[in-house]
Formats: C-alpha cells, sequence, structure tokens
C-alpha cells in the first residue's frame, strides 16, 4: 500500500505537466500506470493473493518503463532504475532476472539514443549494476524470510516442526481425507514420568532426553511421515496410509524401539502411545482428542503402553 502511495504522488505530477503541455499519449501512459497501481491498491486492501498483485503491477511497470525510453530517451532512461527496484521488491529471483533482463534488451538494442556512446554505455552499465544489486537483494531477502519461516514453524530443542507446523498439517491431512485422497493415521506420544526425571536430574538431562527421542522417532518413520513436538514432552505423529490395524502394529514397534534404546543417566525412559485413525466428519479438535484420550488410557492401564482409538481388542 505503501509503495503504491509513493507512486501515485510521485507520477501525478508528470501526467499533469504532461497534459498541460499537450503530449497527450506520453499523459495517457502515466494515467495508465497510475489506473494500474491503484486498481493494484484496492485488490491488496481487499485481500487479493500478493503473488496476482506482484504480477498484475510489475508488468505494466517494465512496460512503462521500457516504452516511456523508447519514446522520450532524453529522459526516459530514468524509469527503468523505478521498474528494476519495483520487481525486485515484488517478484521472486527468476522472474525478476527474466523481466528486468528484458528491459535492458529494449533499451539497449532498440532505442535510437540521442546521447553519445560514452553516455548511452554508462546508462547500460549502470542499469546492469543495478539489476545484479537488486537480485542480490531479493536473494537476501528471500533467505531471510525463509529463515523466519523455520523459526516459526520449528522446535528450538529438537530442530522438529512445532504445534504451528502442527496446526498447518493438520488442517491439510483433514482437507486430503476428507477429498478421498487417503487416509491418515494420527498418534499422541508422551514420555512416561519425564517430571520425575527433569526432578531427579535437572533440566539439561530432561532436554537430552528429549533430542535422544526425537532422533531415535524420526529414524524410524517413513519420509511421508511427519512429526511434530506440540509442547513439554508431547509429540504427535501424522501417519499418511495408515489404517487401524497397521498403526497399532507401527506404533508397538515404536513404543518397543524407544523403551530398548532411550536412557537417562542409565535409567530405561518409556513412552505411552494414543492414536486414531480420521473419521468422517472431523476436526482437528475432534481428531487429537481422540487420541488424546487414546493416550490417557494407554497411561491408565500401567504406562509404556499402545491405545488406538477403536481397536479395542488390540489395546
Amino acid at each position: 500500500m505503501a509503495l503504491g502511495a509513493v507512486g501515485i504522488l510521485s507520477i501525478t505530477p508528470f501526467a499533469v505537466w504532461r497534459w498541460l503541455r499537450h503530449e497527450y499519449w506520453l499523459a495517457g501512459l502515466d494515467a495508465g500506470l497510475l489506473a494500474v497501481i491503484a486498481i493494484a491498491m484496492i485488490w491488496a486492501w481487499r485481500g487479493g493473493q500478493i503473488r496476482h498483485i506482484a504480477y498484475f503491477a510489475t508488468l505494466p511497470v517494465s512496460a512503462f518503463a521500457a516504452t516511456i525510453s523508447l519514446v522520450s530517451p532524453e529522459s526516459g532512461y530514468y524509469w527503468i532504475f523505478v521498474a528494476i527496484l519495483t520487481n525486485a521488491m515484488l517478484l521472486p529471483r527468476a522472474d525478476i532476472a527474466t523481466l528486468l533482463s528484458l528491459v535492458v534488451v529494449i533499451v539497449t538494442l532498440l532505442v535510437d539514443s540521442p546521447h553519445s556512446v560514452f553516455q548511452h554505455t554508462t546508462i547500460v552499465v549502470t542499469l546492469v549494476m543495478t539489476i545484479l544489486f537488486s537480485y542480490v537483494f531479493a536473494t537476501r531477502a528471500e533467505n531471510q524470510r525463509r529463515e523466519l519461516e523455520n523459526l516459526a514453524l520449528s522446535d528450538p530443542l529438537t530442530g522438529l516442526d512445532n504445534r504451528r507446523a502442527f496446526e498447518n498439517a493438520i488442517e491439510q491431512a483433514l482437507h486430503e481425507a476428507a477429498e478421498g485422497k487417503q487416509v491418515f493415521g494420527l498418534a499422541l506420544l508422551d514420555l512416561d514420568g519425564f517430571k520425575e526425571i527433569n526432578d531427579a536430574h535437572g533440566h539439561e538431562a530432561g532436554d537430552a532426553v528429549l533430542r535422544e527421542l526425537s532422533r531415535l522417532i524420526s529414524d524410524y518413520l517413513r519420509a511421508s511421515d511427519r512429526l511434530f513436538r506440540i509442547g513439554g514432552e508431547e509429540f504427535v505423529l501424522l501417519l499418511p496410509g495408515a489404517d487401524v490395524a497397521g498403526m497399532h502394529a507401527r506404533m508397538e514397534n515404536l513404543r518397543a524401539r524407544i523403551e530398548s534404546n532411550l536412557r537417562c543417566r542409565g535409567e530405561t525412559v518409556t513412552a505411552s502411545i494414543g492414536a486414531s485413525g480420521w473419521q468422517q466428519g472431523d476436526t482437528a479438535t475432534t481428531w487429537l482428542m481422540r487420541a488424546d484420550a487414546a493416550m490417557y488410557r494407554a497411561k491408565g492401564k500401567g504406562r509404556n503402553r499402545v491405545v488406538v482409538h477403536g481397536l479395542s481388542a488390540l489395546a
């Protein structure tokens, strides 16, 4: 919105000035660009997708800059710099390179420039340098955005996806399951006696147990499975393609793996697991509540157990 406002405030005087000088065609170009910016601002204000708005705005800006350079080479070159910076701010890196390279080709090959060879070369070189610097800036900005996204969706202790990532993943799983694309299983795993571990050995020992547990589970899962730490000693597993019976077998193997390998100062650490398959009409809350109830039944049976909702014969 701020970028659009700056554009309107900057371009409007040129449109008026050109109209007063009877340069109607150039004034029309200015007016067309102002209309594009205004539509993009309204679109953004009404909640449109940023990616679509970016293409809608940057294509006309690039075309305007190239056109004004062709028809008014004495001063039109300067608008190319505006196009470069606009594209760098709004577009993905690959599209920045494509659009801006096209602009440079147009300016370099098609303009019958009134400038000297030295002046024209200087303009082209500075344009290329600006494109390169803008590309570097866009690359750094994209990398920083990805790092922030990873921080927002990752658990700092274990490196696993966190509760926010789980909320996104379960909504996607619910959507796919409702459309009949595949079945899903959901398992909730809770370490047994974790508070006692922290009390007896300290939080550093407890953190080490959580990291080792994360490694054990991650090594056991398939590539399509998802593992999340949603808080404390609680972990959630999202299992595509898992039916109820198969989920019980897999979770029982995981429970045995944890019992055999997870230690804290030489003491065995175990886990209780509750699981549930997706059911028609499920929400994230109802699905997780069934898995949570199954996990507490596993705790009630003496811990170090697996309980799968709807599989009482095996639970």
